[in-house]
């Protein structure tokens, strides 16, 4: 799964600026870990250390637009694969008896200057989508690019915002920015089977691992669920919005949750089940921090979702929600955030933790007797360590 982050006054003009990749994979031994960048870096991070920072050491890769894990196996390790904008696709592989991750390959894809929009990866296949409008599927042979499997007679007419594959790897579908357009080609042959139109612009969109449901960035007052393939939603979650800069969305805990952030230092938790009521708002930042990166992952012990922000100093949030333990009855959440540009091992002393579960424990039971601001199975997540 990946993140993306724009900062403009419009959607249309809005310029990447981080994005997260959260992965669950075997080289940090089955322990979370996400890939984060801002500007030309990326932060490989595990849940409570910085594991390794990749630069552009030669200054071409511009702003790293697009980023996503590749499968691994064991011949090839992890890999990491992103986009620049620069029109640039790298991928990065760490083997199993390596620490760090290493170039494998580093392709100039898109025109000089043409930033990287998407990509995605199913099995040994990657779809690329640039600004200009082109959509190209690459086939990932071994350990190297090999052929450009297809490439569109005619660039969309509009900006391919998100590509997504679907039916199980057969189709690519492509959402439009602004525009509403979605369109559905075959990964085969490149034909369009149908083109639809939302009923808003697109900023950003998720799609439920067994595309049954769409979520859309409306780019106005929230977001809109759709069931896949149709072109009318079937709920609409309000979030308030003072500038037009495009939001993204995750779908976790099997679908039955989505979370989303916010122009106003706010990640939203909204149910999925029979209701859109708004479970719980997670506070990072101050009222005018932009949170637009958003991803959610669940393991086998925890669900987790990832977040970060376009301050200055960006921070990135890790909130862990744990079902087996209880405060109240009610699940315990755990927040885990770093910052930019500064790295510290180890986390918060046992009698801070201490202290800030007493308090939190006092908040949760006053607010519980109360009857506000507690809903459903979720109460305030706590601070657990820091980067």
């Amino acid at each position: 799964m990946s993140f993306l982050f724009r900062k403009s006054s419009t959607a249309a003009s809005a310029s990447k600026n981080i994005a997260f990749a959260l992965g669950y994979t075997d080289w940090l031994v089955q322990s979370t870990a996400f890939a984060f960048h801002h500007q030309e870096n990326i932060l490989l991070v595990e849940t409570k250390k910085v594991h390794q920072l990749i630069s552009d050491q030669l200054g071409r890769w511009g702003q790293i637009t697009a980023i996503q894990w590749l499968a691994e196996n064991s011949s090839t390790g992890a890999q990491l694969c992103f986009g620049t904008g620069r029109g640039f696709v790298l991928v990065y592989r760490q083997r199993k008896d390596e620490e760090k991750f290493v170039e494998l390959s580093n392709a100039n894809i898109l025109p000089f200057n043409e930033p990287v929009e998407s990509l995605v990866f199913n099995r040994n296949r990657v779809v690329i989508s640039g600004h200009a409008g082109k959509v190209m599927l690459f086939q990932l042979d071994k350990n190297v690019w090999t052929k450009n499997i297809n490439e569109l007679n005619q660039s969309m007419p509009v900006i391919p915002r998100s590509v997504r594959f679907a039916a199980k790897g057969e189709n690519v579908v492509v959402f439009g920015l602004e525009s509403g357009m979605m369109m559905c080609m075959t990964a085969a042959a490149g034909a369009i089977s149908w083109t639809k139109m939302l009923k808003s612009g697109v900023g950003n969109i998720a799609m439920s691992p067994d595309e049954k449901w769409l979520l859309v960035d409306n780019l106005a007052k929230g977001f809109d669920l759709y069931q896949y393939p149709h072109s009318s939603p079937t709920d609409s979650f309000a979030i308030p919005r003072a500038d037009c800069c495009v939001q993204e969305a995750a779908f976790l805990e099997d679908e039955s949750v989505f979370a989303s952030g916010s122009d106003h230092g706010k990640i939203y938790l909204f149910s999925l089940k029979n209701t859109s009521q708004c479970l719980q708002k997670l506070k990072q930042g101050g009222k005018n921090t932009m949170i637009q990166v958003i991803d959610a992952c669940s393991t086998g012990e925890s669900h987790l979702i990832a977040s970060g922000t376009s301050e200055k100093k960006s921070t990135i949030c890790l909130w862990e929600k744990r079902p087996q333990e209880k405060i109240l009855t009610k699940d315990v959440y755990c927040q885990i955030e770093g910052h930019v540009g500064r790295q510290q091992n180890g986390g918060c002393s046992v009698l801070t933790l201490l202290v800030i579960l007493n308090v939190v424990s006092i908040l949760v039971a006053v607010l519980w007797a109360s009857g506000s601001s507690v809903r459903g199975l979720y109460i305030p997540y706590i601070p657990k360590s820091f980067l």
